[in-house]
C-alpha cells in the first residue's frame, strides 16, 4: 500500500510547465506573439553611439568595479567612484545593482561593455514584465486577445520603451511587480501565493523602498478576505509575513541589514530630495493641486484612452473582474497622491505600479470586448494601442540616434550656424549672457527656462527660431531632460 504522502501533488504551481502547455498556440495566437516580438525589438534598438544618456547610469557600473576590485558585494556608493554627487553611504537600488553586477561580470567573459551589458539585461527584464502581464491577464479571463492587448500595451508604452535603454532599476521593477500581479491572480494555494508575493515584493523593495505598495492589496485580500479567520489569525499571519520579509531581506541585501545606519542614510536623502525642490522637476512654488495636476497631465498624456477602457470596462465587468481591476490599479492610484504631496515629479516612480494599472485596464478589456462585435472589440484595441505607439515611436528614435541629430538637421536647413549653446546650468541658474552675441537656450517645457528665455528678451535678445522636439508640448518630464528638448535661438546685434 502506497503512503499517503507519495500521493500528494500541490495543487497548482506559478513554474509547473504544464500552465502554459495548456495555452492554445493557434494561429491568433502565434500572430499575437511575434507581432509583440517585433515591435518589442524594434522600438528598443540601442543608442547608435553607445553614449551615456543620464549620469545615473554610472552607479550601476561604478559600483560593479568597486565590487569586482573589493571581491565583495557590497554595493555602497560612497565605496565607489560614482558621480561626486552620489558619493555617499547609501544602499539605494542594492538589488538592481548586485544583479547588474552578476550580468556584468558574465557580460565581461564575453567581451561585453558593462553599459551594453546592462542594457541588453533591461531587455530580458522587460520580456519578463510583457509575459508576466499577459499571464497575469490570461489568468483572469481567459482570452488571448486581452492578454495581446496588455503585453502590448506594455510594449508601447513609452515611459517603458525609455528605460529599456537606460541602465536604471525601471525595467528590473517592471518584471518583479508583474511576477506579483501574476502570482496575485493566480490560482496558487493561499501559503504559496502569500509566499511569492512577499518574496517579490521584499526584492522589490530592496530597489525602490515604496515599492511595498504593489503588494499590499493583494496579501490584503489573500490573507484577510479570502480566509475567515479571527482577528488574532490575520495577525499571526502578517507577523509570519514580516518574519518570511526580513530572513529574506537578509538573504538579498546582507549589508544593508548588519549597516542599518547606511540604508537609513540612503533614505533619508531620498526624502530630504523629495522635500526640497529638483530644478527643473519641481514647480516654482509647490501646491498640491498643481503637482496633482502635473501628473495627472503626464500620464493622461499617454493612457488617455486606456483609462478610459478601464472605466467603460469596470463598469461592464463582473463582481470578479471589477474587484481584480480595483486591486490592481489602487497601487498606481496611492502614489498619485502620495507624490503629489511631494515637491519632485519623476514618472521613473511609478515604474513598479504600471503593470499592475496595465493588467487592470486588460481585464476590462476584456470585460468590454465580450459586450461588443468582433470588428468593435478589434477597433477598441488598435485605437488605444495606437495611442500608445504614437509617442513610442518618438522616444525610441530620440533614444536610437544621436542626441542632436534631429536638431542639426533643423539648424542646417534653417541656416543657424554660429550659435552658441547655452549650457544646461546657465539656463537653471537664469545667468544672462553678457554683451551681445549669438545663443541658443534650452527648454523643457517648464517654469524655470520659459523664464529664462523672457530674461533674454528684456535684455535685449531677439528670438529668431525655435526647434520644436517631439516632445515639445507634453508636461516636463525626463523626456525632455534625458532624450530631446526645444532650443530658443536668440540674437542680439553688437553696436
Amino acid at each position: 500500500m502506497r503512503m499517503k504522502f507519495l500521493k500528494w501533488r500541490p495543487k497548482s504551481s506559478l513554474l509547473d510547465p504544464e500552465r502554459y502547455l495548456k495555452l492554445p498556440l493557434d494561429r491568433t495566437a502565434l500572430f499575437g506573439i511575434a507581432l509583440i516580438l517585433g515591435l518589442f525589438f524594434l522600438l528598443r534598438i540601442p543608442p547608435s553611439d553607445g553614449r551615456i544618456i543620464v549620469s545615473d547610469e554610472w552607479i550601476p557600473i561604478r559600483v560593479s568595479e568597486a565590487m569586482a576590485t573589493r571581491s565583495d558585494l557590497d554595493p555602497n556608493w560612497r565605496l565607489s567612484k560614482v558621480p561626486q554627487g552620489f558619493r555617499y553611504d547609501q544602499y539605494n537600488f542594492y538589488g538592481y545593482i548586485v544583479l547588474g553586477h552578476g550580468f556584468i561580470q558574465l557580460g565581461k567573459a564575453l567581451g561585453s561593455d558593462p553599459l551594453i551589458t546592462l542594457r541588453a539585461m533591461n531587455l530580458l527584464l522587460q520580456l519578463v514584465a510583457a509575459f508576466g502581464i499577459f499571464m497575469a491577464v490570461y489568468r483572469v479571463s481567459h482570452s488571448k486577445i486581452a492578454g495581446f492587448f496588455g503585453a502590448g500595451s506594455f510594449t508601447l508604452a513609452p515611459m517603458v520603451v525609455q528605460d529599456a535603454a537606460i541602465a536604471r532599476p525601471e525595467s528590473l521593477l517592471y518584471a518583479i511587480a508583474a511576477m506579483i500581479v501574476w502570482a496575485g491572480v493566480s490560482d496558487l494555494r493561499r501559503r504559496q501565493k502569500t509566499l511569492i508575493i512577499v518574496g517579490l515584493a521584499t526584492a522589490g523593495v530592496t530597489v525602490k523602498f515604496t515599492f511595498a505598495v504593489v503588494a499590499v492589496p493583494f496579501l490584503a485580500v489573500t490573507l484577510i478576505l479570502q480566509r475567515a479567520r479571527s482577528a488574532a489569525g490575520v495577525l499571526l499571519d502578517f507577523l509570519a509575513c514580516a518574519m518570511v520579509s526580513l530572513l529574506m531581506l537578509f538573504v538579498i541585501a546582507p549589508y544593508a541589514v548588519l549597516k542599518p545606519q547606511v540604508t537609513w542614510n540612503g533614505i533619508q536623502y531620498l526624502l530630504t530630495q523629495y522635500a526640497g525642490r529638483h530644478v527643473p522637476h519641481s514647480l516654482p512654488e509647490h501646491t498640491y493641486l498643481g503637482q496633482l495636476l502635473w501628473i495627472s497631465e503626464y500620464f493622461l498624456s499617454f493612457f488617455f484612452l486606456l483609462f478610459i477602457v478601464s472605466f467603460v470596462g469596470f463598469l461592464y465587468g463582473n463582481q470578479s473582474y471589477k474587484r481584480i481591476i480595483v486591486i490592481c490599479s489602487l497601487p498606481f492610484f496611492i502614489l498619485v497622491f502620495y507624490f503629489a504631496s511631494k515637491s519632485v515629479f519623476f514618472e521613473r516612480n511609478f515604474a513598479h505600479v504600471l503593470p499592475g494599472l496595465i493588467v487592470a485596464s486588460s481585464v476590462a478589456f476584456a470585460a468590454l470586448a465580450g459586450r461588443v462585435s468582433q470588428w468593435r472589440r478589434l477597433v477598441i484595441g488598435v485605437v488605444t494601442l495606437a495611442q500608445l505607439a504614437i509617442w513610442a515611436t518618438p522616444v525610441a528614435m530620440m533614444t536610437m540616434q544621436e542626441r542632436r541629430k534631429s536638431l542639426d538637421g533643423f539648424v542646417e536647413r534653417v541656416g543657424l550656424e554660429g550659435y552658441v549653446y547655452l549650457d544646461r546650468s546657465v539656463t537653471l541658474g537664469r545667468s544672462i549672457p553678457e554683451g551681445c552675441g549669438r545663443y541658443a537656450a534650452e527648454r523643457f517645457n517648464d517654469a524655470y527656462t520659459a523664464q529664462f528665455v523672457n530674461l533674454m528678451r528684456e535684455s535685449g535678445f531677439v528670438q529668431k527660431a525655435h526647434y520644436r522636439s517631439p516632445f515639445s508640448r507634453l508636461p516636463m518630464s525626463t523626456l525632455h531632460v534625458y532624450l530631446a528638448s526645444d532650443w530658443i535661438f536668440l540674437e542680439k546685434t553688437c553696436n
